[in-house]
């Protein structure tokens, strides 16, 4: 993979820095981070650029430092392996600076049946978070993944996939309305996008992360609507947590009347059935991190 571009933006008192940095791949360093001034940061801003050519794309969201405990989460918005949702992006970075995790959000290659291009990203942003964990302050045994439906399904498999060498595997997953399989009961534009129209069930099978759960899988913390048709939980999120608990991994099952897939920051009626209710479980889960 080529070079990438990645915007870090640093949340120091009321005027945090805007960085820009130029990585290659699986190696960086702080001697490659340039300072620039910016406008302050308007937390309700999400921000966007362009991607250089096969880089990985990412936004990085840290804490103040008096307030950081170390802990980092790499986020996957959904969109069916053929966009990037912004309600499931930079928005939930003040959620997490304020607990003091660093926050980022991967924009990862959709794959347009090529499951190793969001791979790789996913690959390649964890190593960054690695190389980069001094600088921003981060415990290296403490970065965790996040996603949102389709996202949810890359950020599993980071944590369930045997591929990914053990000093870049996800320490925890959020896995928010996600999906998990690739066979029967998936949500099928996501698998026609992420693996083309006509997967062998060798291909599903491999794809499929409850297959691949064991005692070491990293631990899970899922949610969504009971009644959600969009993904179905039975075969996904519940399916998911169902074989943790066999394997005997830690997880937390966090199912949420109602049955809108899609949670949106502003919206009174999602704060209220669903985003306030998931807060308030997964906030002390975090910080027993």
């Amino acid at each position: 993979m080529g070079a990438g571009k990645i915007i870090l933006v640093k949340m120091k008192k009321a005027y945090p820095i805007f960085l820009t940095c130029m990585m290659l791949c699986l190696s960086c360093s702080p001697d490659n981070v340039q300072q620039q001034e910016e406008e302050p940061y308007n937390r309700e801003l999400e921000y966007s650029y362009t991607k250089a050519e096969d880089g990985v794309e990412m936004e990085v969201y840290l804490p103040e430092e008096e307030k950081n405990i170390g802990v980092a989460v790499i986020a996957c918005p959904g969109g069916s392996y053929s966009s990037h949702a912004g309600h499931e992006g930079a928005v939930w970075a003040p959620y997490f600076n304020d607990l003091g995790i660093a926050f980022a959000v991967l924009k990862y290659t959709l794959p347009s049946g090529d499951p190793s291009k969001p791979i790789g990203d996913m690959e390649t942003a964890l190593g960054i978070f690695n190389d980069m964990a001094d600088k921003w302050l981060v415990n290296r045994s403490k970065i965790g993944v996040m996603g949102f439906s389709a996202g949810g399904h890359l950020a599993c498999y980071a944590a369930t996939t045997s591929d990914f060498s053990s000093d870049i595997r996800p320490d925890f997953q959020i896995l928010i309305y996600p999906v998990i399989t690739m066979s029967t009961g998936t949500h099928v534009g996501s698998r026609n996008n992420f693996m083309g129209q006509d997967p062998s069930n060798e291909e599903m099978m491999m794809y499929s992360n409850e297959f691949w759960v064991s005692a070491d899988t990293p631990k899970a913390f899922i949610s969504y609507a009971k009644s959600e048709t969009v993904v179905s939980p039975a075969s996904n999120g519940k399916a998911f947590y169902n074989a943790m608990t066999v394997a005997g991994a830690s997880a937390v099952h966090l199912p949420l009347d109602g049955d809108r897939h899609g949670w949106h920051h502003g919206n009174s009626d999602h704060e209220t059935k669903y985003l306030q209710p998931l807060k308030a479980q997964l906030t002390p889960w975090l910080q027993g991190l």
